[in-house]
């Protein structure tokens, strides 16, 4: 049986001789294709701040660490090794994975050892059994200390979802779980499916918050397959996306909205990325991004926009007009 360990754990002195059978679990924050070289920090040099060459890669994933506001990030360096790591076919952004016998590379994507990289020669494992209580609330930070990306987990939280439109088209890949467009050259993912697709883009803030300088949620914009799903049924998620009545979807996301919000409300999981301002005098956070979205009670269909009140195609059942992003397409 495999022993959890944290970040600290796996960073700390020693740990080398004691990561057999060891696993560092938590939430997909981002995962990202390479664009341009990482700069990279190495705590354990004389000069802490002073970055280390950049990095090249293939692929990353940044995962916030589940008891924990810690992130870490793995990285791997090919094609090849990414077909590998990223081989689970129910990984997306928001799954909870374990990483399994994690080992430190020595650098870290921010200063003062914040997001180290970790290297691990087993595929991320998806958790899909795992209940989602076992995860303890961590706040929002909201004075943060060094540039760095940190983890958030809020429970029981009422939302409201706002300015909800349709994205379209989108990839219908696993990995992004729509979050980029169909032909997006810099998409995280590894098997894409040619035919185009949809999805919801929604803007998602605190329903008990007044002002919105108190509010933990910054607001922006969410895009992704999970979030729609809680408010249309999967025929709808079938059917072109001109079929698709925004009011109609509308009303249908205030009703899920409002019944999850009486009945325990939503655990929403993402990041706070944080910049330097002033020359490394002030610190602010940059942003807050949501990343996983749970309800604490099942949405039932008869709640959602169903296909009764979208424009069915003329001449028969709607056809299937996109990959279930959940199916992992395995290549011939």
């Amino acid at each position: 049986m495999n022993r959890q360990v944290s970040v600290a754990q796996v960073t700390s002195k020693g740990f080398l001789r004691i990561s057999r059978n060891t696993t560092l679990r938590g939430i997909v924050l981002v995962l990202k294709r390479s664009d341009r070289p990482l700069q990279l920090y190495r705590p354990q040099t004389l000069k802490l701040k002073r970055p280390s060459p950049e990095g090249n890669y293939d692929r990353m994933a940044i995962i916030g660490q589940w008891n924990s506001k810690d992130c870490f990030v793995v990285i791997s360096q090919s094609a090849q090794k990414s077909a590998n790591l990223f081989s689970d076919r129910y990984l997306t952004v928001g799954s909870i994975v374990d990483v399994v016998e994690p080992l430190y590379t020595n650098t870290c994507l921010g200063n003062d050892m914040h997001n180290p990289i970790v290297e691990t020669h087993h595929p991320l494992t998806v958790l899909n059994n795992l209940n989602d209580n076992d995860f303890p609330p961590i706040p929002i930070s909201t004075s943060p200390t060094t540039p760095a990306m940190f983890h958030y987990t809020l429970t029981n939280r009422p939302l409201t979802f706002l300015h909800s439109i349709v994205v379209a088209p989108t990839c219908s890949g696993t990995l992004c779980d729509r979050r980029s467009t169909k032909n997006e050259s810099v998409c995280a993912c590894i098997q894409k499916s040619s035919v185009s697709s949809w999805t919801l883009s929604t803007r998602i803030i605190s329903r008990d918050v007044d002002d919105e300088d108190d509010d933990p949620l910054s607001g922006d914009m969410t895009q992704s397959h999970h979030v729609a799903s809680f408010f249309c049924t999967n025929d709808v998620l079938r059917l072109p996306s001109s079929s698709v009545d925004i009011g109609e979807l509308r009303e249908a996301i205030d009703r899920v909205s409002q019944h999850v919000n009486a009945n325990g409300g939503w655990r929403v999981s993402g990041f706070v990325k944080s910049s330097v301002s002033d020359e490394s005098i002030t610190q602010e956070v940059q942003r807050v991004r949501v990343c996983r979205l749970v309800s604490a009670v099942q949405v039932p269909d008869n709640m959602k926009y169903a296909i009764g009140e979208a424009e069915q195609p003329r001449g028969g059942p709607p056809p299937l007009q996109h990959a279930n992003p959940n199916v992992f397409n395995v290549p011939h």
